[in-house]
C-alpha cells in the first residue's frame, strides 16, 4: 500500500525504465488526481509512450512502483492486476480497432470478454457508447468505412465499453485536421465532466495542452527523467528551462 490523499488515483513512484541494459526513463515521481485531465509531454522520442505502457500494464518497471488507489499494480498477484486493469480504458495511437469487426462487435468485445451481461444488456451498452462519440447509426461499418476522426471516436467508444474509472489516450489527435482535433478534445472534456473519468493523455499537440490538461509532467530525454510538472499554462508562466518554454512556444511565446 502507498499513502496517498483520498483524490488521488495514481502515483508513480521511484520508477525506472530500462530497455536491456539501457535505461529510458529514471526516477519518475508523480500523481494524478481524480478528475485530472493529465498530460505527458516532451519530445519526439522522449519515452512518453513507453511509460504509458508501463502504466497500463503492458511493460514492468525496472524498478519502483504504480499505486492506483494505494494499492500497488506491480507488486500484487496476477488476479489483482487483471482487476484493476478492468478500471482501465486504453486508446491506442493507431486506434487499434479490429479491422474484420464491426464498430458494434469491435465496442462490444470488452463486455463479451469481462462481463456476464445478457445479448441485449450488452447491445443496449453498446449503442449508448457510440452514441456518446457521436457515431450512433454506424454500427455496422467497418473501420475501413469511415474517416481518421470517426475511428478515433470508436476507438474511444471501446475504451469506455466497461465505464472505466480511467481513460488513457496515446497521442489521440495525430493525423487529425484542427476541426476534428478540436471535437475529439471537447469529448474528452465531456467524458471527464459527465462520467467524472480521470484521464491520462500523451500528446505534443500545443493546441490540446492547453485546452485540455490541468496536470501534467514533461520529460527531458537527456536527463531521462522530468524536469517540470503542473498546469501547462503557470508551467509556461513560472518556468525558467528553455527546454519547456521553447516545447510550449514552438520557440514563440504562446498566446
Amino acid at each position: 500500500m502507498c499513502a496517498v490523499s483520498d483524490d488521488v488515483q495514481i502515483s508513480v513512484r521511484k520508477m525506472d525504465m530500462r530497455y536491456r541494459h539501457e535505461t529510458l526513463l529514471k526516477d519518475l515521481n508523480f500523481d494524478v488526481h481524480t478528475q485530472d485531465v493529465f498530460v505527458i509531454m516532451g519530445e519526439s522520442g522522449c519515452g512518453k509512450s513507453t511509460l504509458l505502457r508501463h502504466m497500463i500494464g503492458l511493460t514492468r518497471p525496472r524498478h519502483g512502483d504504480i499505486f492506483y488507489q494505494g494499492k500497488s499494480f506491480w507488486h500484487c498477484g496476477p488476479e489483482q492486476r487483471e482487476e484493476m486493469m478492468q478500471h482501465f480504458g486504453v486508446m491506442y495511437q493507431n486506434g487499434a480497432l479490429w479491422t474484420s469487426m464491426t464498430l458494434v462487435e469491435n465496442v462490444a468485445l470488452p463486455l463479451k470478454q469481462f462481463t456476464t451481461l445478457t445479448r441485449r444488456k450488452i447491445k443496449h451498452a453498446v449503442e449508448f457508447k457510440l452514441a456518446l462519440v457521436g457515431l450512433d447509426g454506424y454500427g455496422d461499418y467497418y473501420p475501413a468505412e469511415l474517416s481518421g476522426g470517426m475511428r478515433k471516436r470508436a476507438a474511444i467508444a471501446r475504451a469506455m465499453a466497461l465505464d472505466p474509472k480511467i481513460l488513457f489516450f496515446d497521442e489521440p489527435s495525430a493525423g487529425l485536421d484542427p476541426i476534428n482535433s478540436k471535437r475529439l478534445d471537447e469529448l474528452l472534456l465531456e467524458l471527464r465532466d459527465n462520467f467524472g473519468a480521470t484521464i491520462v493523455v500523451v500528446t505534443h499537440e500545443l493546441d490540446s495542452i492547453f485546452s485540455i490538461a490541468n496536470n501534467s509532467i514533461f520529460i527531458e530525454p537527456k536527463v531521462k527523467s522530468i524536469i517540470g510538472r503542473g498546469n501547462p499554462k503557470k508551467l509556461l508562466e513560472t518556468t525558467d528551462n528553455p527546454k519547456i518554454i521553447e516545447f510550449l512556444t514552438r520557440g514563440e511565446r504562446y498566446e
